[in-house]
């Protein structure tokens, strides 16, 4: 146990204290639990990857797009101000969220919405692997 650990005793259980189909039973938690932390790894990886490639824009997010460059104006690209980070993108790189009829979407920038991506929970329920920016 985890008392028995900490202050330094033997633990009372021993493998041999476990029948062959428990064992094999808590190798497949172990093993499947392995698998969804390997997943969870290649999801993040895949997330920071594209964050990374996002990050070099080419507006400056108030006069033009921050992706595409596209000037605003009133014959011109309208601006939408990403709700993170406060800067304008056209409708072409916009993401909207919670697309329901009561609450209004928020709408956000391409890397502020990978941003909300890789922070979100994963295949396993949470999200272990912290990344870092």
């Amino acid at each position: 146990s985890y008392k028995s650990v900490q202050s330094g005793l033997k633990p009372t259980c021993t493998r041999e204290s476990f029948a062959k189909h428990e064992i094999d039973k808590i190798e497949e938690v172990i093993k499947k639990h392995n698998e969804l932390v390997q997943l969870e790894e290649e999801r993040i990886g895949k997330l920071m990857e594209r964050f990374e490639n996002m990050k070099c824009s080419q507006g400056d997010g108030y006069k033009t797009c921050l992706f595409c460059n596209a000037s605003f104006g009133f014959l011109k690209a309208k601006p939408f101000r990403c709700h993170m980070c406060q800067r304008n993108v056209c409708s072409k790189c916009k993401v909207e969220t919670e697309k329901r009829q009561i609450v209004l979407p928020k709408i956000l920038c391409r890397v502020c919405s990978e941003y909300r991506e890789i922070w979100k929970p994963g295949r396993n329920g949470h999200s272990a692997l912290i990344p870092l920016l």
